[in-house]
């Protein structure tokens, strides 16, 4: 039998690309790469964490699972999540303990979709995070470039 390849090296990113992701990031995608990056979740865990999970700075995932577990953020990302949720609140959410953390993103003007929010999908974050590291990346090709 021949011996097992690893086709696809992953890794984790730097600071600096965090950085760099969070210099074009809304504040929703904030704050999923802060909590992604402080507490070291599983991106399919992130849709189903509800606000009572998150408390100070302690986050309960894959809660009443059998691989419930806890893990603590970071100020920043405290910080990031609060100012995600309190936008989300101007705009006329009525968030409880049993609001999504992070939800589908909403029309502003809709009201139906802020009232009637739905969960994020796991691949709809991977895709959100790949277009913010696209989005740097042209930046940093194209920087001194001026476009009218």
């Amino acid at each position: 039998m021949p011996e097992r390849r690893k086709v696809k090296v992953d890794r984790s990113y730097t600071y600096e690309e965090i950085g760099k992701m969070l210099e074009v990031a809304d504040e929703r995608m904030r704050a999923v790469i802060l909590i992604l990056a402080s507490t070291g979740i599983r991106v399919g865990a992130l849709p189903f964490i509800k606000l009572r999970n998150l408390k100070d700075n302690k986050l309960t995932v894959y809660e009443r699972l059998g691989e419930e577990y806890l893990t603590f953020t970071t100020p920043e990302c405290q910080k990031a999540v609060n100012d995600y949720l309190d936008m989300r609140s101007r705009c006329g959410e009525i968030l409880t303990g049993e609001s999504l953390l992070i939800r589908e993103q909403f029309d502003i003007r809709d009201q139906f979709q802020i009232r009637n929010p739905r969960q994020i999908k796991r691949d709809a974050i991977q895709w959100m995070i790949k277009d913010i590291v696209e989005i740097w990346s042209w930046k940093r090709r194209n920087a001194g470039s001026w476009f009218p």
